[in-house]
């Protein structure tokens, strides 16, 4: 098969999405049929296929610009299709489906560069926003004369370093975000958990709207419901107005559940109507209200346990738990410490240049509060480090209270003042140790004694006051 994704081809449909060749692969008549009928809806015309073989015989003689296809076929998988694909046509772009996204198939999934994936069951609007995202990645990337080169220069999305961890990262934000699922973000506090949800909103399709941050644990239990759902006048003593709800007011947008972990019993059965069908009601109303919402959520506690312990709903934790990112400790990334350091120093204003040595006594530091107590540390650094020309070693020491650490001079000096400074100190000691005698000097130091003698003269030397009197 040639490439199928040609530029001509490109050219045909960078301006008008009807022109865009899609096609859908799934066992099940039913699905085909609610593939076919949602497409449609945004005037796209996607052929259907029902297994692997009639896939591949069908793009071997028509070009596909996007591949839609179900994980569990008979026979061959949508893995093998999609090797197939990425073999035959690399531009092609690829949305998987699939009822439970496991880290193996994840994995692959990153590997084999797909756009996105559904999760079983998904709406109508999740997959057309899954189609017109992939379909305008398609788009920047012609435009641009990139075809699905997702390299690191193309956008760090906010996230500062250089390791294979930030690396990997990146990739699996942007297949995170170009689905319309939950996504559940664990790992220890610190470790930029909030950073990693804006970048999964800021690379979806519903960033024209801002994402609104909860602080799961900043909520009275009393208040978890009201503050929401929201109220309708009367619904209680002191209701003496409609109060609007926080799933209420994300409506259309994306809303980060920061610590969702600490949510009672009850209102996490009420989330959960919400990620299942979009509904939830007032307090004080009978009848539900719909809402469009992404939620993405993040915790530092293990949700498994909570389950065994009866403290969070597994229905929940099934339902959240369907797409994850881990973050790291700071401590499993060493190698990012250096420019988390130097971008903190910026965002400080902070203009004095920082040492190697310096670096390198931060990056060995353990970090246990993580990205956030580097940062801190990087804040007071900036202030108790007045005194310094320079953020040496001895301003780390002396700010962070780190033992054992190596003195670095804070001169301030050119290389040639640092150069005299070390002659003058090196000759000195040697004149002290053989009581001026040149001769012997000169053999210590490694160089000739009429060159000694011109070197004293140049830096100011008399060897006079090193010799024994009699």
């Amino acid at each position: 098969m040639t490439n199928l994704c040609a530029e001509k081809h490109y050219a045909a449909w960078a301006m008008n999405n009807q022109n865009v060749s899609i096609l859908a692969v799934d066992d099940e008549e039913l699905m085909r049929s609610i593939i076919s009928d949602a497409l449609e809806q945004e005037g796209l015309a996607p052929v259907v296929a029902e297994s692997v073989s009639e896939a591949t015989v069908y793009a071997q003689q028509n070009p596909c610009d996007l591949l839609i296809t179900d994980l569990n076929l008979p026979g061959e998988d949508g893995i093998d299709l999609i090797r197939y694909f990425r073999k035959n046509s690399p531009a092609t772009g690829i949305i998987a489906i699939t009822g439970f996204p496991d880290s193996e198939r994840v994995r692959l999934m990153e590997e084999l560069e797909v756009n996105t994936f559904l999760i079983k069951p998904f709406t109508a609007r999740q997959l057309r926003f899954s189609v017109l995202g992939a379909i305008e990645n398609l788009k920047t990337h012609y435009n641009n004369r990139i075809i699905f080169n997702q390299s690191e220069s193309n956008s760090d999305l906010g996230l500062i370093g250089v390791s294979s961890y930030m690396s990997q990262l990146r990739r699996r934000i942007r297949l995170m975000a170009s689905g319309d699922f939950p996504v559940l973000i664990l790992g220890e506090s610190g470790t930029g958990k909030e950073i990693v949800a804006h970048a999964v909103h800021q690379q979806s399709m519903r960033n024209k709207t801002p994402m609104i941050t909860i602080n799961c644990a900043a909520i009275p239990r009393h208040l978890e419901e009201s503050e929401f759902f929201g109220y309708v006048k009367g619904a209680f003593t002191g209701a003496h107005a409609n109060k609007l709800g926080i799933i209420e007011s994300a409506n259309n947008s994306t809303i980060f559940l920061d610590e969702i972990g600490e949510l009672s019993l009850e209102v996490q059965a009420k989330l959960l109507r919400v990620l299942d069908n979009g509904e939830y009601i007032r307090i004080g109303e009978t009848t539900p209200r719909k809402v469009d919402i992404r939620i993405l959520s993040a915790t530092n506690r293990s949700l498994e346990a909570m389950v065994e312990q009866g403290t969070f709903r597994k229905d929940l934790y099934y339902r959240l738990n369907a797409a994850t990112i881990a973050t790291l400790p700071l401590a499993e990334h060493r190698e990012d410490i250096a420019p988390l350091t130097k971008y903190f120093l910026t965002c400080y204003n902070e203009r004095r240049p920082v040492t190697a040595e310096a670096l390198h006594m931060l990056s060995n530091k353990s970090w246990a509060g993580n990205v956030r107590e580097l940062k801190n540390a990087v804040k007071l650094l900036c202030t108790t480090s007045n005194g310094y020309k320079r953020i040496n070693a001895a301003a780390v020491k002396n700010a962070l209270s780190i033992e054992d650490a190596v003195e670095e001079p804070d001169t301030g000096y050119s290389y040639r003042e640092a150069k005299s400074q070390f002659e003058f100190g090196f000759f000195t000691t040697l004149l002290k140790k053989h009581q001026g005698n040149i001769s012997r000097v000169a053999r210590e130091a490694g160089i000739h004694r009429p060159n000694l003698i011109r070197k004293l003269k140049e830096i100011g030397i008399s060897t006079d006051c090193y010799r024994l009197k009699a």
